[in-house]
């Protein structure tokens, strides 16, 4: 073989491996982050298939999954949206998810580690596979103070604590983090969290009104 056909064999060589070892980072290492990314809408239509947990406030659902006819077997429908919205965040297979339907999306989808054994009962039962339930406690200014799931016998509870404005001085924003927060499983402490700084800044987007709109009659 010649000089010019050996280089270009190693090139070959060397773009394979390089080939190979991305598609060993995509799938082994990266696809836990893209399976769980919220914007991942395959993820997000598979969980439709089955029904999601309800999210509480003391015993009154706030949040619920219901069955439909379509395409997607359920459908989230918020209770009070007005009140609760900004402490259950939303679920959508359009834009993805956030507040307690983010963070708690695990619990309350049913994929969590912890419901292997309930998962493989219903496998077994052709019992419907069904989430979660989360429970909050909100204080006296509406902020979410303790969240509880349940998963079988095993109940989770997470406390937050001392909400303020955590960013520097030269930096307040107006917007409240908790400066403490405690997760147990049962009785065993599993996190304890002290936030001394955040920052979050100024969320306000300050737009000038330009002077033909503002004096516009």
């Amino acid at each position: 073989m010649n000089r010019p056909l050996r280089r270009v064999a190693a090139a070959c060589g060397v773009l394979m491996v390089v080939l190979l070892l991305n598609l060993n980072f995509l799938q082994v290492i990266k696809a836990n982050d893209y399976r769980t990314d919220p914007r991942n809408s395959r993820v997000l239509l598979e969980e439709y298939d089955r029904e999601r947990g309800a999210i509480l406030v003391g015993n009154e659902p706030i949040a619920i999954s219901k069955a439909t006819n379509d395409v997607l077997k359920y459908l989230r429908t918020y209770l009070d949206p007005q009140i609760y919205a900004f402490a259950t965040g939303y679920y959508s297979h359009i834009y993805g998810s956030t507040g307690v339907e983010r963070y708690q999306n695990s619990i309350l989808a049913g994929t969590d580690d912890r419901l292997f054994v309930k998962r493989v009962v219903e496998l077994l039962t052709q019992e419907a596979s069904k989430g979660g339930d989360v429970k909050l406690t909100l204080n006296k200014d509406n902020r979410i103070e303790q969240v509880e799931s349940r998963m079988g016998n095993t109940t989770t509870v997470t406390t937050y604590e001392e909400y303020g404005d955590w960013n520097g001085a030269d930096y307040l924003s107006d917007v409240m983090f908790p400066k403490r927060i405690v997760q147990k499983r049962g009785t065993m402490t599993i996190a304890d969290l002290t936030i001394t700084k955040t920052n979050t800044y100024n969320p306000y987007v300050i737009m000038p009104v330009p002077a033909s709109v503002s004096g516009a009659r």
